[in-house]
């Protein structure tokens, strides 16, 4: 809420942003097909020799919220590993 209408305001903020705070986790895409995806785009990655550490965080995280059986959930579950749950 604090950072709705100021510089962090963003589309996905409006979008997602409530549905975090009231911890609705309703999938638009499950974690398990965003990590899948996530892997391709690491797997054409290292074919072109870049380093995306960025997108190896995102990898740990996916694969957290799924080994604690939250695959279903869609990216707004990611919250919960990272701030009060």
């Amino acid at each position: 809420e604090a950072l709705k209408g100021g510089f962090a305001d963003s589309k996905v903020l409006q979008l997602h942003g409530s549905r975090m705070i009231a911890r609705r986790y309703v999938p638009g895409a499950k974690a398990t097909t965003q990590l899948k995806d996530l892997r391709l785009a690491q797997k054409l990655a290292a074919g072109e020799g870049l380093n995306l550490p960025h997108l190896e965080s995102a990898i740990q995280l996916y694969e957290t919220l799924i080994a604690r059986g939250d695959g279903d959930l869609d990216h707004s579950g990611l919250h919960t590993l990272l701030g009060n749950s």
